[in-house]
């Protein structure tokens, strides 16, 4: 019988099957503790890519409302200059069409309304909106250009116009 030889065969491979996965689970018990350590580190890793993915949304937020901020801030300073402009001009136009009024000549219609209404303007007297709106066209329609790529009047300009008024 083959049976007596087979048991102990058995038995041994039994026990060194035993003895191996024992003296193996160290190694076992060490791997679950590496992958429960890693676990933790891809959910602390996950969070904190989550946050910095808040903080960006936030950034991209404030970076839009403080481009936007400075585009009403670029528009109003433009809007400022813009005004400075027409007026700068407009006071040149006046000072011109005084001289030529000192001197005799005849002012157009559009000329003399301009020069009755600036003339008020300056002299604190009341001006309506429409007279306001009138100064505003007939300046920049003489002046568009200037003041539509904010260039203001330079030095030479300013000269002339007090040589102007000294030869007046």
């Amino acid at each position: 019988m083959a049976l007596p030889f087979i048991i102990p065969l058995v038995l041994t491979a039994a026990g060194s099957l035993a003895v191996g996965a024992l003296s193996r689970q160290p190694e076992i018990n060490r791997l679950k503790e590496q992958v429960r350590i890693l676990q933790k580190e891809i959910e602390t890793l996950r969070r904190a890519m989550q946050e910095q993915q808040r903080q960006i949304e936030e950034l991209k937020i404030r970076y839009s409302t403080l481009k936007a901020w400075n585009f009403a801030e670029k528009q109003r300073t433009r809007g400022m200059t813009r005004g400075s402009l027409i007026l700068h001009y407009g006071l040149r136009d006046y000072v011109e069409l005084t001289v030529a009024q000192a001197r005799g000549k005849t002012l157009k219609d559009d000329d003399l309304r301009f020069f009755n209404v600036f003339n008020a303007m300056i002299n604190d007297q009341p001006v309506s909106d429409e007279d306001k709106a009138f100064l505003k066209d007939y300046i920049v329609a003489r002046h568009r250009y200037q003041i539509d790529n904010l260039i203001p009047m330079n030095d030479q300009d300013q000269n002339s116009l007090v040589r102007l008024v000294e030869a007046a």
